[in-house]
């Protein structure tokens, strides 16, 4: 967390290079900074909930800037990214959470704690 400022400014520029480009567009991607979303062996590396995060942020920017004719329903970002109380999600934030995914009968269902 102490260098998130300084990712921050990074991003910010690279955003205002990538957007001169033609057919090129920036997917901003914010972590919830309450979760483990970094790999423990392979340090700097998203885990599957930092993927679903990114994934989920691609799909949606794509969706949004008429690459992709039908998006996901997807909750808000910055709402639902943190939120780790799957039983009371609807399928959107749901499938927002990095905490959450919706199951094979359709539930929002909470991530195992996965091998580290």
């Amino acid at each position: 967390e102490g260098t998130l400022d300084r990712v921050r400014a990074i991003n910010l520029a690279v955003k205002e290079r990538v957007e001169t480009e033609p057919n090129t567009f920036f997917v901003d991607v914010d972590f919830p900074a309450n979760i483990t979303l970094f790999q423990e062996l392979s340090l700097g590396h998203a885990n599957c909930r930092g993927d679903k995060i990114i994934a989920t942020s691609v799909i949606d920017a794509m969706f949004r800037f008429g690459v992709l004719a039908t998006g996901l329903a997807l909750g808000d970002q910055a709402v639902c990214a943190s939120r780790a109380d799957c039983a009371a999600l609807d399928l959107p934030c749901c499938s927002r959470s990095a905490s959450c995914y919706v199951n094979r009968t359709g539930d929002c269902a909470p991530y195992s704690s996965g091998l580290q």
